[in-house]
């Protein structure tokens, strides 16, 4: 089977198995040969270097003890996912937003700190197109950009049903993308999303979220990865003391912001100011 570089999230899928052979105490040749299959095999597909099929990875998860039927089927899902083509094929998108969205799709539930914007998936089209627009002198791509990405992010809204918590920062509220219209339906549709736990951390109070925004992916094989997006690239941080710390701060960030109710509340007061 041909190989490739991985992306991040196969090689996160792969990491997993290789974790659960770990557990169980077996060396890469011990699993390879159980499972019928060459070492390199297993090195590979640990690697997140090759493919793996639903009937090597059901010969896997029986070897490692995973009995759980729903963690199996959710690997099982992945697996299939990771072989196929995806919605975002379709756009001109670079390798790196490609393999977030793909983790997005993978992840069960999704933990944001938002500083200074509102979240992808709770923007409006208007917002999502004068926020992308005011990128126009630094980022190459002229309209054809801004119109290709407002796309991807509707599209997104449509097909990633996860459940979502998004911790907001007022600033991001005061930011005025698009002139006053478009920020009061922005903030109108934020209080539709009832589906979404949202909650507004006024400004004023010092925390360790002024270094950035983030977002803790969590998924239904039992892993988790913080990351953290930049203009060129997002990087990944899925090892014990980072994920520690990304927690830390999402706890923090969660017990300083204002509770759902009265975020809601202060949404009201902030569409009938504007």
């Amino acid at each position: 089977m041909a190989t490739s570089d991985p992306t991040y999230r196969r090689a996160r899928f792969g990491s997993v198995l290789r974790r659960l052979r770990e557990q169980c105490q077996l060396t890469q040749g011990a699993a390879a040969a159980q499972a019928g299959v060459g070492v390199d095999k297993i090195n590979r597909v640990e690697l997140g270097r090759v493919a793996l099929g639903v009937p090597l990875l059901r010969t896997l998860l029986d070897l490692y003890g995973v009995q759980d039927s729903d963690r199996r089927n959710a690997m099982e899902d992945m697996v299939v996912n990771l072989a196929k083509k995806s919605w975002w094929n379709t756009y001109s998108l670079h390798l790196p937003l490609q393999d977030f969205l793909g983790l997005e799709q993978d992840a069960e539930a999704a933990w944001a700190w938002e500083p200074l914007l509102v979240h992808g998936r709770l923007q409006t089209e208007r917002y999502a197109e004068a926020l992308l627009a005011s990128g126009d002198e630094v980022i190459p791509g002229g309209q054809d950009r801004v119109e290709s990405m407002v796309a991807v992010r509707m599209h997104r809204q449509d097909v990633v049903t996860s459940a979502l918590t998004v911790v907001l920062g007022a600033a991001a509220l005061d930011t005025v993308v698009g002139g006053p219209d478009v920020m009061r339906e922005q903030i109108a549709h934020l209080l539709t999303r009832k589906e979404v736990e949202l909650r507004i951390l006024p400004v004023g109070r010092p925390h360790v979220g002024l270094d950035g925004a983030f977002t803790i992916l969590s998924f239904p094989d039992g892993g988790q990865l913080a990351a953290v997006e930049s203009l060129v690239t997002t990087s990944y941080f899925d090892d014990p003391e980072s994920l520690s710390l990304y927690g830390r701060a999402a706890k923090q960030l969660t017990d300083l912001a204002l509770d759902p109710s009265a975020s809601r509340a202060y949404l009201e007061e902030r569409v009938r100011a504007l």
